[in-house]
Formats: structure tokens, C-alpha cells, sequence
């Protein structure tokens, strides 16, 4: 992304020349507009010297009383309205480009500004899950800011059991919730799968870039914890975007719920400890 800034900044300072803006100072469309009006009104006063040129040349001059030659200032005038068209042609070509890259350079920094937003909300999200070591906080922040993250509509995690079965641990919306987010049949898929997945949903609307349910495994390094599953809204899908989000999301999580998991055994440790033979 600052490369392509970078980029940007180098081929609008190289048609800032050409136009004849000065580099030094940052481009707007106000720059744009002033340099076009300049030129226009240089425009102005070149139009009328050519029909003052003119008129002199065919109305009031005669070769033999004339300080030039009629044909040689006719042939004059011509050349020079010809030269101004081209180079008025030739600033405006480069005007335009400037406007193009502009625009493009005020929707680049948009985006690196959104990215930024993104990650200091990314930030807080695991900051926040990972300042607990209570599983049900863990648990409740992960449901909380999930749905800031990506904007889920429902969402369930469900954590893996000594059985080797994944249990709903935590929900967010109706009782029927992990049954419209594909059930445990889902939810074993991403789990085997170790991978983030996405379906349509119930709508039965189908993108292969796009979904209405998001699953994604919660993996403390090659150990399945448990797999996390959201239901988007009906008119705003999942995207590959939310994918990556989610996923990396769902590590801070993983680690989240190890720390958790080590605090809880120590606890039980200690109260084994503090217990009379």
C-alpha cells in the first residue's frame, strides 16, 4: 500500500510539471481548476491578438504600406493559433491526468486510513479477549467483539470436550442459533478442515467470495480448542475480508482460551493442594 502511495506521488508530481503546477506544494482540485483557468485566459488574450492580427493584416494594411507583409503576418498568425491549440491540447491532457491521480491517490489513502481504523479496532478486540483469564469472559468479550470486527448478526462457539465433542459453550442470538449457523455437521467440517469456511446461509443465496455463515477453527498451534461460528446479516454477507479478519481474529482467541484453560488447571491444582488428604 505505501508503495503504491509512493507511486501515486511520483507520477502526479512529473504531470504537476508538465501542467506547470508548482510540486512543492500538495495538489488539490482547487490547483486543478486555478491552472485552467489561467490557461483559459491566456487563451482569451491570444484569441484577440489573432483577430487583431487579422484585421489588421486584411483590412487595414496593404503589402506596399504595411510594416509587415500581410502574408507573412496571415502565415504568422496561423502558426501561432496552431502552436497555442497544441499547447493547449497538451496542458489539458496532463490536467485531466492530474485529476484521474487525484482521485485515485484520495481513494488509496482512504483505504490505508480504513486499514488503520481496522487494526487499532482489531487491537482492542484481542486486547480486550485476552485481558481475561476467566473462560465465560473470554468467552462473552470473544461473542462482543466479533460482531464489531465483521458485523455478525448471531454468532456460537463451541468448545471441544474431553469426549472429543464440540460443545456449544457460548451463543449470541435465538435459542435456534447454532442450528441456522450449520450445526455441528458444520462445525465438525472446520474443525477436520482447520480452515475458515463459508456457506450461504439460509437465504440460499450463493458468491463463491461471499457468504451468510462463517465458521472458523480456533487452533492453539496444530491443537483444535474449538471452532467459532457467525451468522451474517441478510443484506450484509461475509467477505474475503472478514475471512482474514476472522482468522486471525480467531488465533488471538485460541490463545486467549489456552491461557484460560492453563489458569483453570492451575486452580484446580492448588485447590488439590489446599484439600486434606
Amino acid at each position: 500500500m505505501t508503495v503504491a502511495v509512493d507511486t501515486l506521488r511520483e507520477e502526479i508530481r512529473r504531470e504537476e510539471v508538465s501542467a506547470g503546477l508548482n510540486p512543492a506544494r500538495p495538489l488539490t482540485r482547487a490547483d486543478i481548476e486555478r491552472r485552467r483557468r489561467q490557461i483559459a485566459e491566456v487563451g482569451l488574450v491570444v484569441f484577440f491578438g489573432i483577430v487583431i492580427s487579422t484585421m489588421r493584416a486584411n483590412v487595414w494594411g496593404n503589402a506596399h504600406d504595411a510594416l509587415f507583409d500581410p502574408d507573412i503576418l496571415r502565415a504568422a498568425t496561423i502558426t501561432a493559433a496552431g502552436g497555442f491549440i497544441a499547447y493547449v491540447v497538451e496542458k489539458e491532457r496532463h490536467l485531466r491526468r492530474l485529476v484521474f491521480l487525484e482521485s485515485e491517490e484520495r481513494s488509496v489513502q482512504l483505504a490505508i486510513a480504513d486499514r488503520l481504523l481496522e487494526a487499532a479496532a482489531f487491537a482492542d478486540a484481542s486486547s480486550s479477549v485476552q485481558g481475561s483469564l476467566v473462560l465465560d469472559s473470554v468467552l462473552q468479550r470473544t461473542l462482543d467483539r466479533v460482531r464489531d470486527l465483521v458485523g455478525a448478526q448471531t454468532a456460537v462457539i463451541r468448545l471441544l470436550s474431553a469426549d472429543g465433542q464440540l460443545r456449544v459453550a457460548a451463543m449470541y442470538g435465538p435459542p435456534h442459533t447454532a442450528e441456522d449457523l450449520g450445526g455441528i455437521a458444520f462445525a465438525t467440517r472446520v474443525g477436520l478442515g482447520q480452515e475458515p469456511l463459508l456457506l450461504p446461509g439460509s437465504s440460499g443465496r450463493h458468491d463463491p467470495d461471499r457468504g451468510y455463515v462463517l465458521g472458523a477453527p480456533l487452533l492453539f498451534g496444530d491443537l483444535l480448542l474449538g471452532v467459532l461460528q457467525l451468522g451474517a446479516a441478510p443484506d450484509e454477507p461475509f467477505s474475503a475480508v472478514d475471512i482474514e479478519i476472522v482468522a486471525s481474529f480467531t488465533r488471538r482467541v485460541a490463545l486467549a482460551l489456552n491461557h484460560s484453560r492453563l489458569y483453570e488447571d492451575a486452580l484446580v491444582a492448588l485447590d488439590g493442594a489446599r484439600t486434606p488428604a
